[in-house]
Formats: C-alpha cells, sequence, structure tokens
C-alpha cells in the first residue's frame, strides 16, 4: 500500500511565497512536471505552516512521489502535508484572479484561526461593505457567531463560504435561502477550486471557481441564480401512525372548509364506531 502522509505540497520562489504548488504524486507525471518547470525550486513555505527550509522532488515507484527538505534543514513541525494542505493559498490564488479579470480592488488574506495557516481566507472588496470568510477549518457554533460578529463588527455585510463538509447554521441558509461551500481538486500540480450552492433541500451543484462571478454584492455562481428563482418546494410532513407512515404536503392556499353531516360528527384517523370488526387504523388526510 502505498504511503501518502508525506509532504505533498510546498510553494514556489522562497519560504515567504504565497505561490503554492502541489507534487504529482506518479512518477511518470513527475517526469513530465520536471521538463515543464525545470527552474522551479520548492519550499517548506511559512504560509504553509513550514520550516521555511528548501525542498527537492523524490521520484519514486514504490510510494508516492513526494518533497523531501534538504540535509541540515531546520527541524519542521509542520503538521499538514497532505494533498489538500495548500487549499487556503490556491483559494487566495484563484480569487485574485477572479478580481483581476472583473477589474476589483479588493485584499486576500489568509486566518490562522488557532489550528494552522489555512483556517480561513478574507477577501474584502475595496469600496463596497462586503466581506467574504472562506471557512476551511471545523468550527462550532459559538465560534461561528463570535466570528460573524467580528467580521461585521464595522457594519460590513458577510458572505460565508463554508467547506464542503462544513456544518452550516440556520442563519445563513434564511437569509439568503440558500449556503455557499468550497472544495478543491487535484488536477496535475494544482488545486482547482470549485464553488457550490447547497439549496435548502440540501441539493448541492458544483461549478469551477472561474465560472463564477465575483461583484462588489458577492460571489455568484452559475445555479445561485436558478435557486433563487425555483426555490424548492418544502417537503411532505411525515409521522407515523402504528408502524405505518402517513404524509400531508403543506397546503399553498387555504381550503374551503367541509361542511359537516347533520347525520354526526366526521371522524378522522378512525373506523366508525358502528364498525366493530379489526382492522389496522389508517389516517386520510387531503391534498394541499
Amino acid at each position: 500500500m502505498l504511503d501518502y502522509r508525506l509532504v505533498q505540497t510546498a510553494v514556489i520562489g522562497d519560504r515567504n511565497s504565497d505561490l503554492p504548488v502541489i507534487l504529482p504524486m506518479d512518477p511518470h507525471e513527475l517526469d513530465f512536471w520536471r521538463k515543464a518547470h525545470p527552474s522551479y525550486n520548492y519550499w517548506c513555505g511559512l504560509q504553509l505552516g513550514g520550516c521555511g527550509g528548501e525542498l527537492s522532488d523524490r521520484r519514486y515507484t514504490t510510494k508516492v512521489c513526494h518533497f523531501a527538505h534538504h540535509p541540515g534543514a531546520p527541524v519542521c513541525r509542520r503538521t499538514a502535508n497532505g494533498e489538500s494542505s495548500a487549499d487556503h493559498l490556491f483559494i487566495k490564488q484563484g480569487v485574485r484572479r477572479l478580481l483581476g479579470e472583473r477589474k476589483l480592488r479588493g485584499t486576500v488574506q489568509t486566518r490562522d484561526l488557532g489550528t494552522g495557516p489555512g483556517d480561513a481566507v478574507d477577501v474584502h472588496l475595496a469600496g463596497s461593505r462586503r466581506r467574504l470568510r472562506f471557512q476551511l477549518s471545523p468550527f462550532e457554533y459559538r465560534a461561528w457567531r463570535s466570528a460573524a460578529d467580528e467580521l461585521a463588527a464595522d457594519g460590513y455585510d458577510v458572505d460565508w463560504i463554508l467547506a464542503s463538509d462544513g456544518p452550516v447554521t440556520q442563519q445563513i441558509v434564511s437569509s439568503h435561502g440558500y449556503c455557499l461551500r468550497v472544495r478543491c481538486e487535484t488536477v496535475g500540480g494544482e488545486r482547482r477550486v470549485h464553488i457550490g450552492a447547497e439549496a435548502r433541500d440540501r441539493s448541492l451543484a458544483w461549478a469551477p471557481l472561474e465560472d463564477c462571478v465575483l461583484t462588489p454584492s458577492g460571489i455568484v455562481t452559475p445555479y445561485v441564480e436558478e435557486i433563487r428563482l425555483n426555490p424548492p418546494r418544502p417537503k411532505p410532513l411525515a409521522f407515523p401512525l402504528q408502524g405505518e407512515w402517513c404524509s400531508r404536503r403543506p397546503p399553498t392556499s387555504p381550503r374551503r372548509p367541509h361542511r359537516c353531516s347533520r347525520r354526526g360528527p366526521v371522524s378522522s384517523g378512525r373506523g366508525r364506531e358502528a364498525d366493530r370488526r379489526p382492522h389496522r387504523p389508517h389516517l386520510g388526510l387531503a391534498a394541499g
């Protein structure tokens, strides 16, 4: 079995660089990579939580190709080494490109919230009252509430883009009718950023970051407008009745009341009193 716990990511240029790279794990892909980028030098970057030492690429056929520190490098206490360990820098670069394409001014900064430099990415759009927060590390509700208050302290609106497996607060979904998510996929020597729009019914549609639109009012995916125009219908209410499930769809318009028979009260959920034969109760509900 191949060992995937080795150092897979680095930065290019120097120890302070924020230009990330992921080393191809396949030896033949690494051969092409070396020919395409003969002048690259790699560093265990400080923005990766690394030691700042220089790295070299190692080619193997019995285990995945990976980076290794040069002899005499400082002791490295970096804890995140896998292919997702530089996602915050790939997101940072992707948002910068998007800003340039839209000719928008703004700042993009990574944030260490206590577990490492890849906890979050903050985007401040110049000339607008909006901030974006890519929340990559797990967080609980109290931590989210505190961060939301901090980001909105100066009267800014905040758009949250959560990790693909991160929790969602009801406030985020109720404010827009959807929430945004982010994930990265490995393609060659980089991680491609994708933004997902998750509707109230938990349906989720992904789009490459380059297909999204960044405006002073926030980031919009091709599917956000579809969710706004066609919100998912509420799921039928359902509950068990002696082992069976009964359901009805919530009414969308008021119904005219039924007229009661003069012969006696209308029963619902029970058989007639005169019918003493044993039977399984069934609850009948009118369709909404």
